[in-house]
Order: C-alpha cells, then structure tokens, then sequence
C-alpha cells in the first residue's frame, strides 16, 4: 500500500478471553510449561484508537477507564517498540488512545489482547501487510496469549498456548464474572506448581470437546483448570466465590488463568444477570457472553 492511501486512523476492539479449562502437561527445557487449555472470547473488552503522529518515530500513550501499568511496560508500547525495530523503514509515530475495561491481573488477557489490538492496528496503518504466520511469531514475543486474540473465538491452545485449533464458535450460554480483588502474579503460581505430584492429566480430546460445546452450558466441563491446585490454598477468598456462584445456580465454576477471576456458566444472560443480582457489592461481577472472533478493527 502507498503511503499516500496508509489510513491516518483505527480503531479496534480487544476482546477478554476465559480459560474454559487448563492444563500443565510438564516444564519444557525453554523455561515453559506446556499446556493444553480451552480458549473462549468473550464479548467484554477494551476500546483503542491508533492515529498517525507527524514527527518523531514515538509512542504516546493515553490510558482511561481501569488503571493499568505505565508505559513502557504496558504491552501496547511493547508492541509499538518490537514493530518499530522491526520495520523502520515502515514505522510512524503513533498517539492510542485506550479504554480499559477489562480488569488487570485478573487471568482474562487484556494486555495481551491489547497487545494483538496494536500489532493489527498498526500493520494497517504502517501498510505492513504482514502474513497470518509472521504476525503470530511477532503475538508470541510479547505474550503466550497474544497469538489467540489475533483469531479468537473458540480453540484450542496447545504449547505455551500459540498452537492453536480453532473449533466452531460457540453462540449461547453467557459467563459470571467475579473478581475478588486481588492480583495473583502468573510467575508466582508457576513456580509453586509442583509438577511431580500432578496425576490424572486432563488431556484435551477433539471430539470430545466438540460435544461438550454443543451441549454447552448443560454439560459438564471436560477438564479443570490444573493451576487452582496452586491458588486455591493460598487464597481462600477464591473458594467463598466458587461457593457463592455454585450457590446462585451456575452450571460450572472455574478459575480462569493463573486467576484471580473466577467464573460461572448459565444458560443464558438473562440467568447470569439474575445470579449476579443476587451477589451483592462484596466483589466485582460483570456478565458476558462469547464472542466469535478476536481483535476487530474498523
């Protein structure tokens, strides 16, 4: 694309993720685990807005709504910086505008979709035009769970979570979520797994899923999430939300990530929304349903 024809403007939308299940197969020799987890968008996320700055090759950052990490840490400027280095040629100064209303530290991705939300955008307005496989090994750089948020909807997540099958997505049922406050660092729970005791892998089966989602949300989940054996002792307070949800008439109850958000499956939004009602103001809740794809740009 010429640069006289590069837009000077997009917008995306960055939608949350849930992990539907999660499991630690072993460490790898990178460092690693590798895992095999359940990936389903959901239809809450963050708002950003890129616009071309004249001048200097540089980032100007302006971040609203949920407080979350300062540049240069947050992963927008990290995305900004590995495109930029990557590309100079290419790279343009750049002002974002960001919406925050995912929560931070709460297992539901939304730097990392943040982060897919400014490889994308500024492809289009750098005129990269970059190929599914390349944008995916940049998503990886920054983040085990960026390369989802480049597609998104339902999938499976194999490796550190980039190798990725992506299933039907799935279009009714609606997700409580309950976020009790606290930030649970994900470099903390790694190293507390102890991986010598896990028994009874929950290895992901295809076809197995793929029933389990056209039951959905009637059915039962077909793996748990292997981290709750590391955060659930440590912090009690995540088992009074299990206690809560299950109580109010989810079908399912999970932690999603390394937490802290806890989640209950209902059939529909309308159910969510008469659970969540009856939950009062002691945590933060919001309702969502899933979403069918991943970052959206217009």
């Amino acid at each position: 694309m010429s640069p006289a024809r590069l837009p000077e403007r997009v917008r995306a939308f960055a939608p949350a993720k849930l992990n539907l299940g999660l499991e630690i197969l072993h460490r790898r020799h990178d460092g690693y685990h590798e895992i095999e987890t359940l990936f389903q968008a959901l239809d809450l996320g963050d708002s950003l807005e890129f616009h071309n700055l004249p001048g200097d090759i540089r980032l100007q950052l302006a971040i609203e709504g949920l407080s979350v990490p300062a540049a240069p840490e947050n992963l927008v400027s990290r995305a900004f910086r590995l495109l930029a280095a990557r590309f100079p040629g290419r790279a343009r100064g750049c002002a974002v505008r960001l919406v925050k209303r995912i929560p931070v530290g709460g297992g539901l991705g939304g730097g990392s979709s943040d982060a897919a939300a400014a490889l994308k955008a500024l492809d289009r307005l750098w005129g990269l035009d970059l190929e599914p496989a390349e944008m995916s090994e940049l998503a990886l750089e920054l983040g085990s769970d960026v390369p989802f948020f480049l597609v998104g909807g339902t999938a499976i997540g194999r490796g550190r979570g980039e190798r990725l099958l992506p299933l039907p997505p799935l279009r009714r049922g609606a997700f409580l979520l309950v976020y009790p406050g606290i930030q649970i660092s994900t470099k903390w729970v790694y190293e507390h797994l102890k991986m010598g005791l896990t028994r009874n892998l929950y290895r992901i089966s295809v076809e197995q899923v793929k029933a389990y989602l056209l039951r959905f949300p009637a059915s039962g989940m077909v793996m748990r999430n292997r981290l709750e054996d590391v955060v659930f002792p440590s912090h009690p307070v995540l088992g009074e939300v299990v206690a809560v949800l299950e109580r109010v008439g989810a079908v399912h109850v999970a932690m999603t990530g390394s937490g802290a958000t806890v989640f209950g499956t209902f059939p529909d939004r309308s159910a969510a929304d008469t659970a969540r009602s009856s939950l009062g103001e002691r945590w933060q809740s919001q309702v969502s349903g899933p979403h069918p794809g991943g970052v959206e740009l217009e």
